[in-house]
């Protein structure tokens, strides 16, 4: 659910927009759930953080575009 709500983002949100997200989905996630899943996600290199150094750290997906063949 963390990965659909995240590749469904118009937007670089960071953890804690995330989380109220996927909260939006489904009340019974914790942050520390999406904490952990996006660590995960960080050394898999599916996802970047950016560290703008003003307290946020926009996520940035690193997953290819899908190509269709005709």
């Amino acid at each position: 659910m963390i990965a659909r709500v995240l590749a469904g983002s118009d937007d670089h949100p960071d953890v804690e927009e995330l989380y109220r997200r996927c909260a939006a989905v489904d009340e019974h996630i914790s942050i520390s759930t999406v904490y952990r899943t996006v660590k995960l996600f960080e050394d898999a290199g599916i996802i970047e953080r950016h560290d703008f150094r003003d307290g946020r750290a926009p996520l940035r997906g690193r997953c290819p575009t899908p190509t269709t063949t005709t």
